[in-house]
């Protein structure tokens, strides 16, 4: 929920000049506190209750789809995925 970006950057680029990884190769010790990579897999988890707060989610277990629908309807104003052209925005919204 509050990443130090040079250290998240640096381990995500270390991660990825792997010759095949995924997220359950990211040093999880460089996580912010609360922060967590879960796999889709999974029936249940169990967020830390900071995350779960970050995403709006009223409780701290849940199956993946539950946490990836309270991500997309998280309160915030943008969300971003790191891929070029993934955004969501309001329906009200023109741009």
């Amino acid at each position: 929920p509050d990443p130090d970006m040079a250290a998240s950057m640096a381990e995500r680029e270390r991660m990825f000049a792997l010759p095949r990884s995924s997220w359950q190769d990211y040093d999880k010790t460089k996580l912010s506190e609360g922060g967590v990579i879960v796999s889709r897999s999974q029936k249940s988890i169990t967020l830390p209750a900071a995350a779960a707060t970050a995403i709006g989610l009223a409780k701290t277990t849940a199956t993946p789809v539950e946490i990836m629908t309270a991500i997309l309807k998280a309160p915030v104003d943008l969300l971003w995925f790191g891929g070029i052209g993934t955004y969501l925005r309001a329906s009200t919204e023109t741009n």
